[in-house]
């Protein structure tokens, strides 16, 4: 459709200044760039929750495990305790102690004895854990 002042056709939409024309491939170039940039972070950020969700329930389950153990480790290790105070209190000399006088306190004295002998002896884990280091390894480059 022509303009009757003008030669030039006529055209329905304003035209950019001329610095600012813009082709169809700097579109559509921009366009897949955005595209692209929305899809790696989309799939970053389900990769991030997806293996963060892996590691809290390994974690969690590591953690119920390990405590199962120290749990059962501690209540073996009560019951022999109580299995072994059992044997002490059946043992003719413990009734001796009840009482007071020279004859109660020698009793006390030899019970005791035995109670640490016997903790000493049988229940090693109930003493109280030390830390050992291991000493530094001096590594030399040439």
């Amino acid at each position: 459709m022509r303009c009757a002042n003008s030669k030039t056709a006529w055209r329905s939409y304003p035209q950019p200044p001329e610095g600012l024309k813009f082709g169809i491939s700097i579109k559509l170039g921009t366009l897949l760039a955005a595209f692209g940039v929305l899809a790696s972070g989309l799939t970053g950020s389900y990769t991030y929750h997806a293996t963060r969700d892996i590691l809290v329930r390994k974690a969690s389950q590591d953690l119920l495990q390990s405590a199962q153990v120290l749990g059962r480790r501690f209540s073996i290790l009560v019951g022999e305790v109580a299995n072994d105070a059992r044997f002490l209190a059946g043992m003719p000399r413990s009734h001796d102690i009840f009482g007071s006088g020279h004859a109660a306190a020698i009793s006390r004295q030899n019970l005791s004895a035995e109670f640490k002998g016997l903790l000493d002896g049988a229940h090693a884990g109930l003493k109280q854990p030390t830390l050992q280091v291991a000493a530094p390894v001096m590594v030399r480059s040439w």
